[in-house]
């Protein structure tokens, strides 16, 4: 059985460097949070190497909040709706 598509909490924790920085609320602003614009950059690579597909410019704006990452990843994942991180 193949492994679940992360969420987007853990696919956060296995990019950052700095542990205490996944302990944001899921509506708080990753920037504001201590993430920089390399992390963000690094979390929509990521996104588009699981997806196979570029991510457009309102995927791309969603990506600086635990819960905006959590629904870039399950409009493009099969089996992440409904889950949380």
């Amino acid at each position: 059985m193949p492994e679940p598509p992360p969420t987007g909490r853990q696919l956060l924790a296995s990019l950052l460097d700095d542990p205490s920085l996944i302990e944001v609320a899921d509506d708080e602003d990753l920037l504001a949070a201590g993430l920089n614009s390399g992390d963000i950059i690094r979390l929509a690579l990521a996104i588009e190497e699981l997806t196979g597909e570029a991510l457009d410019d309102k995927a791309l704006s969603r990506l600086y909040t635990v819960d905006g990452l959590d629904e870039v990843l399950a409009e493009r994942l099969p089996g992440t709706a409904d889950r949380s991180g």
